[in-house]
């Protein structure tokens, strides 16, 4: 990425200032010296009288607004915002510009050096949005957004929601005219609200609008600490451009900066994790559901530690890897098999306990049944009921665990561990142990079986979904890679079940809501928060995803940002594609033309072209198996020289 530019120039707003100075002198009627005289312009041969009269009416009235109004400020209120933003700990912006964020844009550039926070550019708010996202999913932390009004909250409403429902914290800014005596044309009037949050309405985690200086500093730090406060979610903050614009001269020296502590994770009550303890250690078959319970390496060791103690099976879900596949207690994927033996269920950080207990099928009448033992304890770890909304459902069926527990799983992973050990005490364990060695002998299979059904088609063209993640995890192997992808369900889960993911970042999933549109640009926030950190960020793209917004490529061109996408390219929206598959099915209709509206063919989509015309290094498309891994190294070796590259994979459809 390239770096602020520090070269040396004259001062803009003291040059600004002194012609100020000047033009109030000449129409003042102060003497000026005559080379400082301009000449004045010749009269058109061809303006007729009309127009003539129109240019010098234009000329008087401008001398007169000149004569009355400042045209300079100095000291504007989106300084103080700046310095406020500084206080933060935001290492980045995504901006897409408009009049209504021009003050905060231009501080930020100019006052703030664009450096904490740097300025990102994008092409579309949704994209900046997603970068944010990315990044808070490998940082841990908030990135920032600046939009326009209306304009930019509408564009970015999908990927609020996906971080939402993700939770992960967004600290959006947005630019408004809501004073309707300052809106001077009629895009001030179309793109300003009275009020910009209910664009947003059950998105935000929360959302204010400032009126006056001294609230900027108390509403822009209360809203970074709810944004980073479990559950952590989206904020908004709407700045009016007449408090970016105005100055704060005689009123800059009366605001005050409160210093800014980052919240502590909330913990769970030390008696309910004994409680949990003793249900746990008393279990003859205690499983383990874990999902959105990892943001950094300890918190992945700590659910390995947990599972070790209790000699207890884990099913990672879908948003985090929680713990390395190949932990000899992991056996994500065998749910069938182990939900019906458990006894005790764990459920840390799971949105839908109900749905892992019990199964509704797709069919015509979706009758449901329970899949878990009748007489099975549940205990649940969580911080979502602080995050309830009445009318999202995101938060899944209603489920009323034998023990629910609120406080942060990572908070509260290191106390529950400590609570199982006093539990165990120091007697004998061998039930423990004898456990523990039967599901390790269910993992080694079911790792087994995973490679062999891998190699079914490993030769077919379009190349196989399986030999593509394989191919890819073999031109990695010597490499510290993080890759993001929107739903492993798209990749049939391939990068779990074929890689040995040993660490909480190497592998990232789940754009939240499901929502498309999200990959390639949360991995160019992922690229931004490991940047400088010796890591290969890497994309797995499905197509129709990266058509929502695939010039993110753009920003990671023009932030040279080495982020590596490898196309899924099945050349369909293929969820889709079957959803109509199985109506025509159950209608007992034809399924010839279940293609109408769900592939993306006549014409195929050149993505290594589109690449390149976006500033990043294409090759493919890639159609013959053997050439898929030399097509890697080489976008690899690119990666490394420090710019990003495509390589475009013709593939089957799961």
């Amino acid at each position: 990425m390239s770096e602020p530019d520090s070269r040396s120039g004259p001062d803009r707003r003291k040059f600004l200032a002194g012609a100020a100075l000047g033009g109030a002198a000449v129409l003042s009627g102060a003497p000026a010296a005559k080379s400082q005289t301009a000449p004045a312009a010749p009269p058109s041969p061809i303006a007729s009288p009309a127009a003539a009269a129109a240019r010098a009416a234009a000329a008087e009235n401008a001398q007169s607004n000149a004569s009355s109004e400042a045209i300079t400020v100095s000291d504007p209120g989106s300084d103080f915002m700046v310095d406020v933003l500084k206080t933060l700990d935001l290492e980045y912006v995504t901006v897409n510009p408009g009049g209504s964020i021009r003050g905060l844009h231009e501080s930020i550039i100019h006052y703030g050096k664009n450096t904490k926070p740097q300025l990102i550019s994008v092409l579309h708010e949704e994209i900046g949005v997603g970068i944010c996202h990315g990044y808070a999913r490998s940082a841990g932390k908030p990135m920032a957004a600046l939009f326009y009004a209306i304009m930019g909250l509408k564009h970015a409403d999908m990927a609020v929601y996906n971080a939402y429902a993700d939770r992960v914290p967004i600290y959006i800014m947005a630019g408004n005219v809501g004073d309707q005596t300052k809106r001077f044309s009629p895009p001030s009037w179309y793109h300003s609200a009275t009020d910009l949050a209910p664009l947003l309405a059950g998105s935000l985690k929360w959302a204010d609008r400032p009126v006056s200086a001294p609230y900027i500093a108390d509403s822009m730090q209360y809203a970074c600490r709810l944004a980073s406060t479990a559950p952590m979610g989206p904020v908004l903050i709407t700045f009016d451009d007449w408090l970016q614009e105005n100055s704060l001269t005689g009123l800059r020296d009366k605001l005050a900066i409160p210093a800014y502590h980052p919240p502590i994770s909330p913990v769970a009550a030390p008696q309910a994790l004994a409680e949990a303890a003793k249900m746990l250690v008393a279990a003859q078959y205690p499983v383990i559901v874990a999902d959105r319970t990892v943001s950094r390496q300890a918190d992945m060791d700590n659910v390995a530690k947990l599972a070790e103690l209790l000699g207890a099976p884990v099913l990672n879900l879908a948003s985090r890897i929680c713990i390395a596949t190949n932990h000899p207690l992991n056996l994500s994927g065998a749910n069938f098999s182990v939900v019906p033996k458990a006894d005790v269920f764990l459920f840390l950080g799971v949105d839908d306990p109900w749905g892992n207990l019990n199964s509704t099928p797709d069919t015509v009448t979706r009758p449901t049944h329970r899949t878990a033992s009748p007489t099975a304890k549940t205990i649940t770890i969580g911080i979502d009921e602080y995050a309830a909304r009445g009318n999202l459902q995101d938060q899944q069926h209603a489920f009323d665990p034998d023990l629910p527990i609120v406080g942060e799983p990572q908070g509260s992973l290191p106390y529950l561990i400590e609570a199982v050990r006093r539990e165990l005490g120091s007697g004998s364990h061998d039930a423990i142990t004898q456990r523990a060695a039967d599901v390790k002998k269910q993992h080694d299979s079911l790792r087994a079986g995973n490679r062999q059904a891998a190699a079914f088609g490993w030769d077919a063209s379009p190349i196989s979904v399986a030999r593509l993640v394989a191919e890819l995890d073999e031109v990695l192997a010597d490499e510290n890679p993080t890759v993001m992808t929107q739903s492993i369900a798209f990749i049939s889960n391939w990068p779990a079940r074929l890689w040995n993911i040993t660490r909480w970042n190497h592998f990232q999933s789940s754009s939240g809501a499901a929502g498309m549109g999200f990959a390639v640009s949360a991995g160019v926030g992922a690229a931004l928060a490991t940047k400088g950190q010796g890591m290969i960020p890497v994309v797995l793209q499905t197509d129709g995803d990266f058509m929502y917004v695939s010039n993110a490529l753009w920003t990671a061109a023009h932030h040279r940002l080495p982020l590596l996408t490898v196309m899924h390219n099945n050349r369909a929206y293929h969820a889709e594609h079957m959803n109509i598959q199985t109506m025509a099915n159950r209608r007992q209709r034809e399924v010839t033309q279940t293609d109408l509206g769900t592939t993306i063919t006549d014409p195929n989509i050149d993505y290594a072209t589109l690449a390149r015309g976006l500033g990043v290094w294409g090759t493919g498309p890639v159609t013959d198996p053997n050439e898929l891994k030399p097509a890697l190294q080489r976008a690899l070796d690119v990666i490394k020289s420090g710019a990003p590259a495509l390589v475009d994979v013709v593939t089957q459809p799961r």
